[in-house]
């Protein structure tokens, strides 16, 4: 991770892995997971994506894996 934070502190100027506050997921109306299982690495983050969901977001989530992230957001395709 920390490559990642330094690529974000060049990029966005701040070492945290957000770019925008996790209260904006909710208002989302399609989000784009690829790559990640937040079910398992930051497990505190899925109520948000949850909401958003419950919201009528379409969540498309990209990954080799059958992950729990997967199973419980994805649209199904």
């Amino acid at each position: 991770m920390s490559s990642a934070a330094a690529a974000s502190q060049r990029a966005f100027g701040i070492d945290r892995g957000l770019t925008n506050p996790l209260s904006d997921l909710p208002l989302a109306r399609c989000i784009l997971i690829a790559g990640a299982n937040i079910a398992e690495c930051q497990p505190t983050m899925m109520p948000y994506f949850r909401k958003a969901k419950a919201n009528g977001a379409t969540i498309v989530v990209i990954d080799p894996r059958k992950t729990g992230t997967a199973t419980t957001l994805s649209a199904g395709f």
